[in-house]
């Protein structure tokens, strides 16, 4: 059984549904609700795939909880299968050193070059 939730906030949408061990989140990731999928997503237990495929923007702020997520994963010595459309996975390795610890990345395609989760 699926678990879902729809947040509006300000012109963003963003829905978050889980299915087993996945955690989807479609739509958009802006200043307005990444507090609040910050806040979704660290109080879900069990998930091994953020799946953000469906994720059509992802503004700075949203980059931001996405780097606090992978801090909270390594504090607790879990990493996360992080995938991405390859839009957000551009985003998302600007940074040459793969600043998202806690994650790995993988694309639309399957596992993108290097290892964000390594440490």
């Amino acid at each position: 059984m699926a678990l879902s939730d729809v947040r509006r906030a300000g012109s963003a949408l963003c829905s978050v549904e889980r299915r087993g061990t996945t955690l989807s989140v479609v739509g958009e990731i802006d200043a307005s609700n990444a507090r609040w999928l910050g806040e979704r997503i660290r109080a879900e237990t069990g998930i091994h795939t953020l799946d953000l495929s469906g994720v059509r923007f992802c503004s700075p702020a949203g980059v931001t909880m996405l780097v606090d997520l992978g801090q909270h994963a390594v504090a607790r010595g879990v990493v996360l299968r992080l995938l991405c459309s390859p839009q957000l996975d551009r985003l998302l390795r600007l940074d040459p050193e793969d600043t998202l610890r806690g994650f790995t990345l993988v694309a639309d395609d399957g596992p993108a070059p290097g290892n964000a989760g390594a440490s």
